[in-house]
């Protein structure tokens, strides 16, 4: 049923909105419940939508991700990010 499957991405959208608001305010939250999220969206991604396997294609996955985005996947958490830093890592995994 479409409107259910609509219904259930809006619930999907509203709690991802959610964890991203606890991210710009609390490090620790953001590392164990925004970040792995936001990896594992960039991979399905990359993988979907190119055909590239991070794990096996770093430097294309790289190009393909910019900057930001590929720090965030590949290094240590080390301090909270604002929302505005936020806003632009959930652009550049839409731009994927």
């Amino acid at each position: 049923d479409r409107t259910e499957s609509v219904v259930d991405g809006f619930g999907e959208l509203t709690s991802l909105e959610h964890r991203l608001s606890w991210g710009s305010v609390d490090a620790d939250r953001f590392a164990e419940r925004v970040r792995p999220l936001l990896v594992e969206l960039a991979r399905e991604r990359l993988w979907s939508r190119h055909g590239v396997d991070p794990a096996v294609r770093p430097e294309q996955a790289r190009r393909i991700v910019g900057k930001s985005l590929w720090q965030l996947m590949t290094a240590p958490p080390v301090r909270r990010r604002t929302r505005a830093e936020l806003a632009r890592l959930v652009d550049d995994l839409e731009r994927i």
